[in-house]
């Protein structure tokens, strides 16, 4: 058996999202930019577009992009050029 010991990490608040609905994914640029796909199922079981957000870490509230009339979103992801 092999046991490893890793160096405790530290984490840094950088900014409340205050979403009212649930974030379905998370994905930084290329450029280091956060952004977040943020959507939920309606109570009639409708699913209403998501919305991205770019979010700022100065503590600046997140900056909505635009919406995307998409279901099912679960995750965000970069390509290699930088397109989402």
């Amino acid at each position: 058996m092999m046991w490893m010991s890793m160096p405790p990490i530290s984490a840094t608040f950088v900014t409340d999202l205050n979403f009212n609905d649930e974030v379905k994914g998370l994905a930084f640029s290329p450029a280091g930019a956060l952004y977040a796909a943020v959507g939920a199922q309606l109570p009639s079981g409708e699913f209403p577009p998501k919305k991205l957000y770019r979010v700022d870490n100065l503590g600046q509230p997140a900056v909505l992009v635009g919406t995307m009339d998409l279901t099912g979103v679960a995750a965000l992801e970069f390509g290699a050029d930088g397109t989402l």
